[in-house]
């Protein structure tokens, strides 16, 4: 019995690998997986493509030989096209480099790095962008093909420092707080993360300071494509208990005071960067993929479905974009809440003047 490897990369930062394996039988093929997931925002695009391999030994020996997974002699370009009429305008050739990663089966006799194509071409959002790579000792040749997800704005928070993120209404109780903002042009899934700073500071000599931030990610929201305006609606009760169930009790001789302590918008002595709110957005294929491949929710192994968009490979080829809004501070009864509140009173929070 034959088994076939298909080494993964993780699909929004592409630099760590996983396997999986299932057993077939018949002849060789040469399948390429291929994984490219592109963002307009970034200076450099990489492009993972290895090979999905057959063999009788075992798998984790196969995966440590260099030709088991890498390919040798690709041409890797990348053809830039009207959006309306499919037209080719541009195409640019990708480049091979190495990363190094900590983690995994590389491959590379040891060196713990993986092999990848990058092009630091500036990328039109107006335009679809088709990968084409072609083994030049097969001729095989891979396509796929992908819109860019396009800019968007964020409408709440706005960057005012005037406008404050509040979680307490004006009855003292908890209340929701809403993130809004339009859809992005070919965006499919969105995922808002809300980052808390605060600082430890000992108080006494040498009074030392370390900087600690707690991410909490909101449940992702798929869009429809009718939507005019997309709301995320955050809980503040939500919002303490995640914060009470990661922050341990104060250390003794130490107390925590709120914010990055780099902005003071006020100007009153306390720090006004409380929260960041990032909001990062996929495209449809990519959203298809991730959603294919998630685990079950029960918790049992179900024989899945092999979703990929790759013309004669497997893997996805997709794009992405993100927003933020950095350097918010938490209204003043908000602030209170975190101080006193049932949920953080004892994490031993303070602001400068205290």
């Amino acid at each position: 019995m034959k088994k076939i490897i298909f080494l993964l990369s993780t699909i929004l930062l592409l630099l760590s690998a996983c396997e999986t394996d299932f057993d077939v039988t018949g002849d060789w093929k040469e399948i390429p997986v291929v994984y490219g997931i592109l963002d307009k925002n970034d200076a450099t695009h990489y492009i993972r493509i290895n090979k999905a391999f057959l063999g009788d030994e075992d798998a984790f020996v196969m995966a440590a030989e260099n030709d088991s997974i890498n390919f040798s002699d690709l041409t890797v370009r990348l053809i830039e096209l009207n959006a309306t009429s499919g037209a080719a305008v541009d195409s640019f050739e990708l480049d091979t480099t190495w990363v190094t990663l900590e983690n995994g089966i590389f491959g590379d006799n040891g060196n713990q790095q993986q092999q990848l194509w990058k092009t630091t071409e500036t990328l039109d959002p107006s335009r679809n962008y088709r990968l084409r790579v072609i083994n030049n000792y097969t001729g095989n040749v891979v396509t796929a093909e992908t819109p860019l997800v396009k800019s968007f704005s964020i409408t709440q928070p706005s960057a005012s420092p005037q406008s404050k993120i509040s979680f307490i209404g004006n009855n003292d109780a908890y209340s929701s707080y809403s993130v809004k903002f339009p859809p992005a042009g070919n965006g499919k899934v969105y995922e808002v993360t809300i980052v808390f700073y605060y600082r430890e500071v000992m108080t006494n000599a040498p009074f030392d300071t370390t900087h600690h931030s707690i991410s909490w990610k909101q449940s992702q929201y798929v869009a429809d494509g009718g939507e005019s305006v997309i709301q995320i609606n955050i809980e503040g009760e939500n919002f303490y208990s995640y914060v009470g169930s990661i922050v341990g009790a104060i250390p003794a001789n130490y107390k925590r005071l709120i914010g990055r302590g780099q902005v003071d918008t006020e100007p009153d002595g306390n720090s006004d960067d409380h929260v960041d709110v990032f909001i990062n957005v996929g495209g449809e294929e990519l959203y298809n993929y991730i959603e294919i491949n998630k685990p079950a929710a029960s918790g049992v192994l179900l024989d899945k479905p092999v979703y990929t968009n790759i013309t004669n490979g497997l893997g996805i080829f997709s794009s992405r974009t993100s927003n933020s809004v950095l350097n918010k501070s938490l209204s003043v009864k908000s602030v209170i809440e975190l101080k006193a509140g049932q949920y953080t009173s004892a994490m031993g929070f303070f602001q400068e003047n205290d």
